[in-house]
């Protein structure tokens, strides 16, 4: 099973920083399995089938069909197991996950608001407590969601962050999920989550690091090194941590341009171990509209004593 979940994150899934991420990998590991078996055994059925019913060796018609029942027994079972993977695996896995919901008194709780097209995530501030919003008070400038912060005492600490989520380790994360517009859904690929946000619906989704983001992106460019000549820095260009391992090409936090990478390649470096500040992406899992691309935001794990500046930092009010 160690070797699938390995062969699993190179197909794509990457690493898993949460609590239930294994129980989650091992159920994906079994669809895997049963899907590869279909695959390989309907492919050699087929190839049977053309080369024992080839033209030249039946030219004749037989309206009488395949007298076995073998055909059968294989969709027997084939449905035997997708009911184990579900009765087994799937319903127990998902049962848990709803009984198991940490109280909010322990956990940091977000509320986050998809739009077309960003991720506008609504803290409570210091007091724990969540503001009265209004459609009415929504505007793109600064208050995305509505905090009425003039009328509601309760609001008045209440701050937004658009497209980063930042929360402590070491705590849950309960994210309470919405949208204004269209369809969207919230994608946490290396913490194991995604849902649906559904305009006139409310969703609740929850999750444990057990990460630092620091400590995500050292093991990333460790795990993952990326070839020069298939790097393409990004539009805009984000930040990167690679000052110690390329001195004299990029600075700390410095952005990584094309420049750069092609500076990097033509003086022999092939290699780039590169370090988001913030590797662990929020995706938007719905195709929203034409810029479903900019769709994109990041979770950003740090310390409690971090969190705390941060919160104090962006709070409108002590």
């Amino acid at each position: 099973m160690e070797t699938m979940l390995k062969l699993l994150h190179h197909w794509g899934l990457g690493p898993d920083y949460s609590v239930h991420g294994a129980e989650m990998d091992a159920l994906t590991s079994w669809v895997h399995i049963l899907m590869a078996l279909l695959f390989v055994g309907w492919g050699i059925f087929f190839a049977f089938t053309l080369f024992k019913f080839r033209a030249s060796k039946n030219p004749k018609a037989n309206y009488n069909g395949v007298q076995s029942h073998v055909s059968h027994y294989i969709e027997y079972a084939v449905v035997v197991a997708e009911i184990a993977l579900l009765l087994l695996f799937s319903i127990p896995l998902w049962g848990a996950r709803l009984s198991s919901m940490p109280p909010e008194s322990e956990s940091t709780v977000v509320r986050v608001v998809a739009e077309q097209f960003q991720w506008n995530m609504h803290y409570a501030g210091k007091d724990g407590i969540f503001g009265k919003t209004a459609p009415e008070l929504v505007n793109s400038d600064n208050n995305p969601v509505g905090i009425d912060w003039d009328n509601d005492e309760n609001a008045a600490d209440d701050f937004v962050s658009t497209n980063e989520l930042v929360a402590p380790l070491g705590k849950p994360i309960i994210v309470k999920l919405s949208s204004k517009d269209v369809i969207h859904s919230f994608g946490a690929q290396f913490f194991r989550v995604r849902q649906d946000a559904i305009p006139g619906m409310n969703a609740t989704l929850w999750f444990t690091p057990t990460t630092l983001s620091v400590d995500m992106a050292d093991q990333l460019a460790k795990d993952l090194p990326t070839y020069v000549n298939d790097l393409q820095a990004s539009s805009p260009p984000v930040n990167w941590l690679a000052a110690k391992d390329y001195p004299g090409y990029v600075n700390e936090g410095e952005r990584l341009t094309n420049e750069i990478l092609d500076r990097m390649y033509n003086n022999n470096k092939e290699t780039v171990f590169a370090k988001p500040r913030t590797p662990a992406e929020i995706a938007c899992s719905q195709l929203c509209g034409l810029g479903h691309f900019r769709m994109r935001g990041v979770i950003n794990i740090v310390t409690q004593k971090e969190y705390d500046a941060w919160v104090k930092e962006q709070a409108p009010t002590e």
